[in-house]
């Protein structure tokens, strides 16, 4: 299947990835700078079945005190809700 990505909406990108660990709660709070979203297609960007739109990366604040399970779920979590920030046309 070909698409066409339509729009990417960025405060739920935002949302996506303060919950990976980019950004800071307070001025005081320590940056990750580790932790990010790497987007590999950008809005009008053709793409094809199983193509790699973007990459999350958990740096080490965010992995701090975790099990494995817990590491996976986030990146599942993650995953799922910056799938849900894409807008991909069907028709090209």
């Amino acid at each position: 299947m070909i698409g066409i990505i339509e729009k990417i909406d960025a405060l739920k990108v935002a949302k996506v990835a303060f919950n990976i660990g980019v950004g800071r709660i307070t001025k005081e709070s320590e940056i990750d700078y580790f932790s990010g979203i790497k987007f590999l297609k950008k809005e009008k960007d053709i793409i094809k079945k199983d193509d790699i739109i973007a990459k999350i990366y958990l740096g080490q604040y965010i992995r701090k005190n975790k099990t494995n399970k817990e590491i996976k779920d986030i990146i599942k979590n993650a995953m799922n809700e910056l799938v849900k920030c894409y807008k991909i046309s069907k028709n090209i």
